[in-house]
């Protein structure tokens, strides 16, 4: 089955796109061919997962799945943030560029592989179709060749690391995970980002609304329990 949809962490650190176009724009200007391959800053992302949802009832399952995966380890996402640090440049066959997720302290990329392979867990579970069941390899995409159908016949095969060699060491920044994104492939909504079908919050309080409504009908040491709570397109998990 083809992808239709996408579990993605969203990168829009400021740091971390000003250092992702400064290694496009370095590379582009060795080899102006590169420039239509190149990943727009505002699409930035980590992907967790990839799926295909052809049936709404899919869908709100692919949804659960992910509130479950959240909830799991909501304690010790709350206790020890994931920080995804990118350092380096990394790439498959020279096709594909992408800055490298660094382990920490925290096991941080330890910890994103775990974050994925439970959600693909839940997915199975659910009867939901995950294209790749492989475990990931956690990478920022910047550059990639397959973007542009016609790379091949202007004689661009491969991205050659001399291209990209002044910064094979770079610090691209941090930033930490604080949702996780079901987005559709292809689809762009208004800031040039992909359509986010739900995206799940991990908060450390419960919003003030719902602690006065909980305070009214529960003794007050009751209030921390879990709360999915949504807003549109967005699920609150408390």
């Amino acid at each position: 089955m083809e992808p239709t949809h996408f579990f993605a962490v969203r990168i829009d650190s400021k740091e971390i796109q000003n250092q992702v176009l400064n290694v496009q724009n370095h590379i582009c200007s060795l080899d102006n061919r590169v420039q239509s391959t190149i990943i727009d800053v505002k699409e930035l992302h980590l992907t967790c997962c990839v799926v295909n949802i052809s049936q709404p009832d899919i869908l709100s399952r692919a949804i659960h799945a992910l509130e479950e995966t959240i909830l799991v380890l909501r304690e010790s996402l709350l206790s020890y943030p994931i920080s995804m640090n990118f350092a380096g440049i990394g790439h498959f066959r020279n096709k594909v560029l992408y800055a490298n997720l660094l382990e920490d302290a925290h096991g941080s990329r330890s910890r994103m592989l775990q974050l994925s392979e439970i959600l693909k867990e839940k997915l199975i579970q659910r009867g939901v179709y995950v294209v790749d069941k492989r475990p990931m390899t956690p990478h920022l995409t910047i550059i990639k060749l397959s973007k542009d159908e016609t790379i091949f016949s202007k004689g661009l095969k491969q991205i050659h690391p001399s291209l990209y060699k002044v910064y094979s060491t770079v610090s691209f920044g941090a930033c930490v995970i604080n949702s996780i994104q079901l987005c559709e492939r292809g689809e762009r909504d208004s800031s040039g980002y992909y359509k986010v079908t739900r995206e799940v919050r991990i908060i450390p309080t419960v919003p003030r609304a719902l602690t006065v409504s909980l305070e009214r009908s529960e003794p007050a040491r009751k209030v921390r329990k879990i709360y999915p709570v949504e807003e549109d397109n967005v699920t609150i998990i408390n």
